[in-house]
């Protein structure tokens, strides 16, 4: 009831010219218990996030989040995944507590439709106006001359001295060509789509926004088939409406065009395009659409922002290892994993593989971790996904959630991979700053006096990452992973033995800082993965 209101005043209380309340203030669960806080407490309770069970600090959190991190982080998984895919139906699931979400998901991103929409028209107008056509020469036989002669068929088919029929050619215009009957395929298959879209009975009706797009949509395709100024193309295109979109005899008729342009029978290079419009229309998959599909976007939520993070990594991680040429295998569906060729043996990279007492791994719970490295039927890694606020306070609880596994499961390794953790120097307080700096400039110049190092630390204290000067970069490179190893050095260990715990940190980001780091983090996963295959196996 209260949505909008709530979202809005959660803005205007973090607002400096407003409330100037700190976003960790206002995540605390304790906040909502002030007594100058009790209208915001019923306003909330009142709302469809508390009826979801949703936390105070969630709610918060997805406020005052940039939606611009999510939206990358969601494109760049959607990208991954069309790009690793074997085929049009595989599809990442994503079961949430809102239910299963499919990745491509084309009714949530109906937006993609819309500029879809929008590049075929403009396409369609200048195709139009300059519309390519053949103009093969047709052999005509009579009495009548109707073009050039071939004196040479005229002569050699003549029976009498003097020819009386004669061998001539005509150019006729030919517009039923491969890449004008795809121009008109274009725009039956939007009208098809977009009518059974709005006749399908949702689960969740779709938006009134959606409704108009549709609407618009099936319109202006209709009138396209309805009134396209060249009868014939049209005629001859309907022998292909029924037809799917990767249909063999679709594939033709693109390999044709493809053939024309490459020959360069076809000059207008908006065919070309035309082309790289039906590649993305089909990726786009509107045909799998049935009233089962939530209408929803899955970054509607927070818990499902966190299941998409948990997948970002994923892909993440099946495209390192393909850019490192050692990429075997990717599977989606209902057991996603990727797996990988080193020292002659194949690893395997399971996404939420369950193990449960009887499978013979876990020994106490079933444990279903984010991410498992297997060797055939040895664990060497566990990996859980934390998307975790700036300000959160939950790293102890996750961390202790990692030695549960470690130790159920019986592996030696398990790392946890945060949105915002470790700290990067933007992260870091003023005194934070202080003291990191300080230490490192103690280990950097044991020559200076405290307070000279003191100085120097509190010189730096308030710049920004990209503010400091190159030398404190070298000095305090941006922190992107913690290591604890049992037993540490000098100590011995009574019953667990050789055991690592590492944090590592991948932030959904497009910025260079962010990409650098993602890259550091995921090169350290693969040393971590590929250093625990066992010796014998490798060699």
């Amino acid at each position: 009831m209260y949505e909008k209101e709530i979202q809005q005043e959660i803005k205007r209380l973090t607002d400096p010219n407003n409330g100037k309340i700190k976003p960790y203030v206002l995540m605390a669960e304790t906040f909502l218990d002030e007594p100058e806080r009790t209208e915001l407490r019923k306003m909330f309770h009142q709302t469809e996030y508390h009826s979801r069970h949703w936390k105070w600090h969630q709610l918060v959190r997805l406020v005052l989040e940039p939606q611009q991190t999510r939206q990358y982080m969601y494109d760049r998984l959607l990208s991954l995944i069309l790009k690793h895919r074997r085929t049009y139906d595989d599809y990442f699931i994503l079961k949430t507590q809102e239910g299963i979400y499919r990745i491509p998901n084309p009714l949530a991103d109906l937006n993609k439709l819309e500029i879809l929409y929008n590049a075929y028209f403009d396409l369609y107008r200048q195709i139009k106006n300059q519309i390519h056509f053949d103009y093969p020469k047709n052999e005509y036989v009579g009495p009548t001359i109707r073009g050039p002669i071939n004196w040479d068929k005229t002569i050699r088919n003549s029976t009498t001295k003097f020819p009386l029929n004669f061998v001539s050619s005509i150019k006729q215009k030919e517009f039923e060509t491969p890449e004008n009957i795809l121009l008109i395929l274009c725009a039956e298959w939007m009208h098809r789509e977009s009518t059974k879209l709005l006749q399908t009975n949702f689960k969740e009706p779709l938006s009134d926004y959606k409704k108009i797009l549709l609407r618009g949509i099936a319109e202006k395709t209709k009138l396209i088939l309805e009134e396209f100024p060249f009868t014939s193309i049209l005629n001859e295109s309907k022998r292909f409406w029924h037809l799917s979109y990767s249909d063999p005899r679709i594939i033709e008729l693109e390999q044709k065009t493809r053939q024309r342009i490459k020959s360069k029978v076809i000059r207008n290079p908006n065919y070309e395009k035309l082309l790289r419009w039906i590649s993305d229309f089909r990726d786009l998959d509107i045909s799998r659409v049935t009233d089962k599909t939530p209408t929803r976007h899955i970054l509607d939520s927070l818990e499902n922002i966190d299941t998409v993070f948990e997948a970002w990594i994923f892909l993440e991680f099946t495209e390192f290892l393909h850019e490192k040429g050692i990429l075997t295998n990717f599977k989606l569906s209902k057991k996603p994993h990727c797996q990988f060729e080193y020292g002659g043996v194949t690893v395997t990279f399971w996404y939420e593989k369950a193990f449960t007492v009887n499978e013979g791994h876990a020994w106490v719970l079933e444990h279903v971790p984010d991410f498992t490295v297997m060797l055939e039927d040895e664990i060497l890694a566990v990996f859980d996904a934390k998307n975790y606020g700036k300000t959160s306070s939950n790293y102890s609880e996750s961390q202790n959630k990692m030695l549960s596994y470690m130790n159920n499961l019986d592996a030696n390794f398990g790392a946890l991979i945060y949105s915002n953790h470790p700290k990067n120097w933007d992260d870091l307080t003023h005194d934070e700053r202080i003291q990191g700096t300080t230490t490192l400039l103690n280990e950097r110049f044991p020559e200076k006096t405290i307070n000279e190092i003191r100085s120097m630390a509190k010189a730096v204290a308030d710049l920004s990452w990209k503010q400091l000067p190159a030398e404190y970069k070298e000095i305090s490179p941006p922190l992107a992973f913690k290591k604890f190893e049992h037993p540490s050095f000098g100590k011995k260990a009574r019953f667990h033995f050789d055991q690592t715990l590492c944090l590592f940190r991948m932030s959904p980001e497009q910025t260079d800082q962010a990409i650098k780091i993602k890259n550091e983090t995921l090169n350290e996963i693969f040393k971590a993965i590929v250093s625990r295959i066992p010796l014998t196996v490798k060699s």
